[in-house]
């Protein structure tokens, strides 16, 4: 898939946690996207980037950062259980760690820079699971 450029409605199941990030500069990051920690600390929306700090959440709202500096707007997201689109998952990666391929889509296999999302709780099809993201938890996976 391809980065989003206008709202996802990311379904969700459980209990979800809140947290809030300050957003990097120049930065657009849509509602139901997946949210990263760039190296500086400020939340940008998931992708291949060598400075990424993982997966922090799902964004709960729009965060339009696009005109302003770093920090000046904060995004909610939220850690839980989501339903995610997906590439080439299978029943086997249950219980595994998948990786953001853009801020919408998770696969099995880590690409070149590619942010840790979470833990494949449910296999749904190749092309869709339920994911857990927790920024602590992805912390502690990538040490």
């Amino acid at each position: 898939m391809a980065a989003l450029t206008d709202n996802l409605a990311t379904e969700s199941r459980g209990e979800l946690k809140l947290r809030d990030i300050p957003v990097a500069a120049s930065t657009t990051i849509y509602a139901g996207s997946m949210v990263m920690v760039d190296s500086a600390g400020y939340a940008t929306p998931a992708a291949a980037e060598v400075t990424n700090n993982n997966v922090a959440g799902v964004a709960k709202e729009k965060y339009d950062n696009s005109s302003g500096s770093a920090g000046d707007v904060w995004a909610t997201v939220q850690m839980g259980s989501f339903r995610l689109a997906g590439t080439s998952l299978v029943q086997g990666n249950v219980g595994e760690v998948v990786y953001a391929e853009d801020d919408q889509t998770v696969d099995d296999a880590q690409s070149a820079n590619e942010p840790i999302a979470g833990v494949l709780e449910e296999f749904i099809s190749t092309s869709e699971g339920w994911v857990f993201i927790d920024l602590a938890s992805n912390r502690a996976i990538a040490t």
